[in-house]
């Protein structure tokens, strides 16, 4: 044999994968914290994420020829170190911090507290040894296996790496939402008293009961739940006002104007919550933002019984216009008048408060917007006429059918903004996808609804390159990028802060015809979990670009 063919040979021998003994089917993914915040420090006295691996078989299990992925299609995967061995009934805890060259139990990958996969797979196997699929994540908690190495997954409240895992203890999961001391006309009772009142929400998505779960002012005072019982991701309402005898949703007085503290304790006694609040003048809220998880804000935007904004900066898009308008829909007056359509593409209300629109960049308090609610996925309607007394969503300006500009403002922040050219009688001007890019002209404008149907006027996409709306859209942990190319070519796709940064590299490559599609699992170019908010996915294939807007909800 010559030598050169004696080195290919060994060079390809050199990438077959190490042959991979039955025992290894004995591992289990036990448990994992994607949210590690004070637990567990590692062995460069970091707190980053980890999970853990048992071996639930009889003999020592070898991790060489096994590699671990967080790509449900068990493509992109990392290589557990060859050197690492679990006992039989023993536990592994690996750090899924991004930084292998920390030591052998490190990896390449990072859990997202938002959700993702997980899994372990061996080498030339198409199937995942164990694998698990896990939603958003809580700060010191983790999601595990109970009973210990058999049972199913569940939220678990006191995490126990290398070790059995615990109870759930799933009341301890239950948080002070939203507070208010002084409430004289924000909401009433079931006797139509304007009391104190305090919220408890469930972060979960499963039901807790609330039997057992004290709740004590620091400065005296406590109760003790009954069994009621709070749905996923509910809300529940409690009037601070010392009227025990007017229901079972009637505390002692726990709240007062001065400002105090608030303790939230599971049935065993373990405290899981506590807020101090600061003196609220009346009808202020103190309540966490994002809803359930977030940190404590004052704000006149009280939610009680509901879900608190995902932030107090409003998430809004211009959505939809019609600059000349004679047979479209009408105003209160019967006036068949210009308007703009705002357009809450988000999973909590938005409130106008404070928000302005104009057709002069200069001049951004032009007309301040009504003190009303756009629902999640909800569209308003404001009337373009000069008309301010018709009512209130009458602008105090006049679109320009000749073209001209419009935008949103929240103070001196520019939410959103359209510049639009020479407009047709009764045809509208809007985003093809809601609140996507791009603008295109409509011969069926549909204000107060969705962009999603209705006939454009020309051909609003040249022939190489279709792109629709990423799906789902708001997202969370992620969402798919889908195109069309009619031939051949180069392709790049890359994400957009609102600021116009580059966040993400999806692709970059030559691709066929026909359809593809990419997933984006709302992380940067570091594997970091990027906040919530707008973002722009654009793709490029032969010099042609096509841009849409999504929404992260984290």
């Amino acid at each position: 044999m010559s030598k050169p063919l004696l080195i290919a040979l060994v060079a390809l021998l050199a990438m077959v994968p190490a042959a991979v003994h039955a025992d290894v089917f004995d591992l289990r993914l036990n448990e994992l914290q994607a949210d590690n915040e004070g637990t567990l420090a590692d062995d460069h006295d970091e707190y980053d994420d980890w999970f853990e691996l048992v071996n639930t078989g009889t003999t020592t299990v070898s991790l060489d020829g096994l590699w671990i992925t967080d790509d449900p299609d068990l493509v992109e995967l990392y290589p557990l170190d060859a050197s690492l061995t679990i006992p039989p009934g023993g536990y592994l805890v690996l750090w899924a911090d991004g930084q292998p060259t920390q030591g052998p139990t490190h990896l390449s990958l990072r859990l997202s507290a938002t959700g993702e996969f997980l899994a372990v797979v061996a080498s030339g196997q198409v199937t995942a040894i164990d694998e698990v699929a896990f939603g958003r994540q809580f700060p010191d908690r983790v999601y595990q296996r109970f009973p210990d190495s058999a049972g199913g997954w569940t939220w678990g409240r006191d995490p126990s790496p290398g070790t059995v895992n615990t109870a759930p203890n799933l009341a301890g999961f239950i948080v002070l939402n939203e507070l208010m001391p002084l409430n004289t006309e924000t909401v009433a009772d079931q006797a139509g008293d304007h009391d104190p009142w305090l919220e408890l929400a469930n972060p979960l998505p499963v039901p807790v009961s609330l039997d057992g779960v004290t709740l004590r002012n620091l400065n005296g005072g406590n109760h003790t739940f009954a069994s009621q019982v709070l749905a996923g991701g509910d809300h529940a309402l409690f009037w601070s006002d010392g009227e025990p005898g007017e229901g079972a949703d009637h505390l002692p007085d726990l709240l007062t104007a001065a400002g105090g503290a608030l303790v939230l304790a599971a049935p065993d006694g373990v405290d899981s919550d506590q807020v101090i609040y600061p003196v609220l003048a009346a009808d202020v809220a103190f309540a966490r933002v994002p809803d359930a998880t977030g940190d404590w804000r004052d704000t006149d935007l009280a939610t009680p019984g509901d879900a608190n904004p995902a932030s107090l900066e409003p998430l809004l898009v211009l959505n939809e216009l019609l600059a000349s308008n004679q047979t479209g829909i009408t105003d209160e007056t019967g006036a068949a008048e210009d308007w703009v359509e705002l357009h809450n593409p988000g999973t909590a209300p938005v409130y106008l408060t404070g928000l302005s629109l104009t057709d002069d960049l200069a001049d951004p308090d032009k007309f301040a917007l009504p003190d009303v609610i756009i629902a999640p996925g909800g569209f308003l309607i404001v009337w373009c006429d000069n008309d301010p007394e018709d009512g209130p969503l009458h602008a105090t300006f006049k679109l320009a059918a000749a073209g001209e500009e419009v935008a949103l403002f929240n103070g001196d922040e520019l939410l959103d903004h359209v510049v639009f050219g020479a407009q047709i009688t009764d045809v509208s001007f809007g985003r093809e996808v809601d609140a996507g890019l791009p603008w295109i002209l409509f011969t069926e404008p549909t204000p107060g609804e969705s962009n999603g149907t209705p006939i454009a006027v020309g051909d609003a996409l040249p022939d190489l390159l279709r792109m629709p709306a990423p799906y789902p859209n708001p997202f969370n942990p992620r969402t798919t990028v889908a195109f069309t190319l009619a031939r051949a070519e180069r392709v790049e796709i890359a994400v957009f802060d609102a600021r116009g940064r580059r966040v993400r590299r999806l692709l970059q490559a030559n691709l066929p015809a026909g359809n593809h599609q990419r997933i984006w699992n709302g992380r940067d170019d570091r594997g970091r979990s990027l906040p919530s908010g707008v973002y722009g996915v654009r793709v490029t294939a032969g010099g042609e670009v096509r841009t849409r807007r999504v929404v992260l909800v984290q």
